[in-house]
């Protein structure tokens, strides 16, 4: 068991003397530290308000402290990870929900391969639970099982992916607007669909099935209006991965559920709400590959263009690709 720190309330409010001493559990002390770090920062934004009601939510965790006592220490569990992400909030992610809930995508997709190439349980290593770590650190809020390459371009393939993923209609009632669902078939073209490749890199990293980790959130701007060389830079400064394409016929497919809609992916004329993508760990004979829902088609569409295209609409989705072996 753990020690328990202990706090003596009189430090933090000067006026109350001798107060019998709270008892703090990790768990706590946690927590409310949080809240400080959050309540400073506002601070520093000069968000005063923000920093009232932060600072008036630490008095009110430490009184709940005070009359309940401290909070039982949770067992570890490896499958569970546990980070604070870039806005200062703490995030977890469970490894056995992710491979299971990977599994049943597969299998609702009708990609019996993909659930049938990933393993039982996962166990990785301290390096690989640290890179989880740094994922959710860098703002990647969601993470898929893949299997390996093999089963991906060769068992199942290119066509198999777009078939399955970008061509058939979900079922109605699915989208909000049900003008948003598939109503064509998903646009591919010619070069991509006759000879996609990876990179070396990514094919190293990807060759025997991995935990991929990346963002549902919109594109970030910095990465808009970047030729490919340089959004890939942006990138690999952060330490952080691309999608390939047929991460992205999943990951396209599973958000427009979750969304309702396609705001995942979706084209716009408007640059700040346009997520059309460079798929930067996929290649096209003699371009680059990108990739976008089309609202006014109502399909997917996935290009390609030479290194020196940029368009203030079309942006980088950062990916952490961990190797399973």
């Amino acid at each position: 068991m753990s020690e328990f720190a202990k706090v003596n309330p009189g430090d933090i409010s000067p006026k109350q003397e001798k107060q019998p001493e709270t008892v703090l559990s990790p768990r706590d002390n946690a927590r409310l530290i949080d809240i400080l770090k959050r309540a400073k920062a506002a601070e520093m934004d000069e968000d005063t308000m923000l920093a009232i009601r932060l600072y008036e939510e630490y008095l009110e965790e430490f009184e709940k402290i005070k009359k309940n006592g401290p909070s039982p220490e949770a067992p570890s569990d490896p499958n569970i990870i546990t980070a604070t992400n870039p806005e200062g909030k703490e995030v977890f992610i469970d490894l056995s929900i992710v491979l299971n809930g990977s599994k049943a995508i597969f299998n609702k997709y009708n990609l019996p391969e993909f659930s049938d190439a990933l393993p039982e349980t996962l166990a990785l290593s301290e390096a690989s639970l640290a890179r989880c770590r740094e994922a959710l650190e860098q703002g990647l809020d969601k993470a898929i099982l893949m299997p390996d390459l093999v089963t991906q371009l060769n068992k199942v393939g290119i066509s198999k992916l777009k078939h399955e993923l970008a061509d058939k209609p979900l079922h109605a009632f699915t989208f909000r607007d049900e003008a948003d669902n598939y109503s064509n078939e998903s646009y591919l073209e010619g070069p991509i669909a006759k000879k996609h490749s990876l990179t070396e890199s990514a094919q190293v990293k990807r060759i025997n099935g991995y935990l991929l980790f990346y963002s549902s959130k919109p594109i970030s701007q910095e990465t808009k209006n970047l030729t490919f060389p340089e959004a890939k830079q942006y990138l690999k400064d952060k330490n952080l991965n691309g999608l390939t394409l047929p991460e992205y016929y999943i990951l396209q497919r599973k958000e427009a559920e979750i969304n309702e809609d396609h705001s995942f992916d979706a084209y716009n004329d408007d640059a700040d709400q346009s997520n059309l993508t460079w798929l930067i760990d996929s290649r096209a004979p003699g371009g680059c590959v990108y990739a976008r829902w089309n609202p006014r088609g109502r399909q997917v569409g996935v290009g390609w263009s030479d290194t020196d295209s940029r368009a203030p609409r079309q942006g980088a989705r950062p990916a952490i690709v961990i190797p399973l072996g």
